[in-house]
């Protein structure tokens, strides 16, 4: 039923979300203090154990952290941790200004999984995806590529098959970079992925040419990558599944 504005009634899990925010990092009602390199949050042992089983094993174990009511999480990337506690409270997440955003999701994916709070990693690969595909370009982009692939476990998907997906659809242009090349040496499990990959996305290419008039390049390019970049002229206009 509906209200008297004709709005329809938030859901109980809406208003749940709704009301913790407002006991973030409060020290009135907080029963625990989790201290970081630079800051200190004063958080709530229902909120925390109920989206961290790390935590819940922490408290129905009665370790030494849980008697004295202080958890120290010193040698973790304090912005990450801060991330992960504010989603715990439906707070809204954003990259600080110094990290690059994709680097920022690979160290938030990082803690979820350290942590064991399965429904932050969970956002985490949503919002990876998309940035993903929109900033390969960046600079920073085989910096990302080496901290997922050092963060994760071989079998741990979230962010290695999107890094891969990319990589693979992009690599005409990666290829050509220092950074790329130096990532494919160094993170083997990286490079194996990516010859792998070819019995995945093979069967998927198709033949595309630069539709600018002063290049006309023709290359294969996985069908599923609508804005490719010309590996001869880097530019985007290009012509997919063309004959003859």
């Amino acid at each position: 039923m509906g209200t008297d504005s004709g709005e329809m009634p938030s859901s109980p899990k809406v208003r749940i979300v709704d009301n913790l925010k407002d006991f973030w990092n409060s020290s009135k009602t907080s029963d625990f203090t989790i201290v970081t390199q630079d800051q200190k949050f004063f958080v709530h042992r229902t909120v925390i154990c109920m989206q961290s089983d790390f935590f819940n094993q922490m408290c129905k174990n009665d370790w030494t952290e849980t008697q004295k009511k202080t958890i120290e999480l010193k040698e973790d990337n304090p912005r990450a941790v801060e991330a992960m506690l504010k989603f715990f409270y439906g707070l809204d997440i954003f990259a600080p200004n110094d990290i690059p955003p994709m680097l920022f999701w690979v160290s938030v994916y990082q803690i979820a999984d350290k942590f064991l709070a399965s429904q932050l990693k969970s956002d985490v690969t949503e919002r990876f995806v998309p940035l993903v595909h929109y900033n390969w370009e960046d600079e920073c982009f085989p910096e990302v590529i080496a901290e997922a692939y050092d963060s994760t476990r071989p079998d741990d998907r979230g962010l290695r098959d999107t890094i891969l997906k990319v990589a693979y659809e992009n690599l005409p242009a990666l290829r050509k970079s220092n950074e790329f090349q130096r990532v494919l040496r160094e993170i083997p499990g990286f490079a194996a992925d990516l010859i792998l990959a070819m019995d995945i996305y093979d069967c998927e290419l198709v033949p595309t040419r630069c539709m600018t008039a002063a290049c006309q390049a023709e290359w294969f390019c996985p069908r599923g990558n609508l804005y490719p970049k010309c590996p001869k002229c880097a530019k985007r206009s290009v012509q997919h599944g063309y004959l003859g």
